[in-house]
């Protein structure tokens, strides 16, 4: 019989699902949720907002290029 190198735990698989250990109150898990929702969005929420500002153009230009496709009138 062949010795199995290393150890896996649990068994042969790689991912165990099962409930977790200590379970996490209510108040820490929207917490967690607000802090990666906050940090996985805000970067692409200040590039959004200051979109603007890297084209280098002024407020009235950037309003008239958001409505380019409104017609007037």
């Amino acid at each position: 019989m062949l010795q199995k190198r290393g150890y896996s735990y649990p068994y042969d698989n790689k991912f165990l699902v099962t409930p977790p250990r200590t379970p996490i109150s209510v108040v820490e898990r929207v917490a967690w949720f607000t802090l990666l929702f906050t940090s996985i969005t805000s970067v692409p929420a200040w590039i959004l907002y200051h979109l603007r500002l890297y084209r280098g153009q002024s407020y009235d230009d950037w309003i008239n290029y958001q409505n380019r496709w409104v017609k007037s009138g």
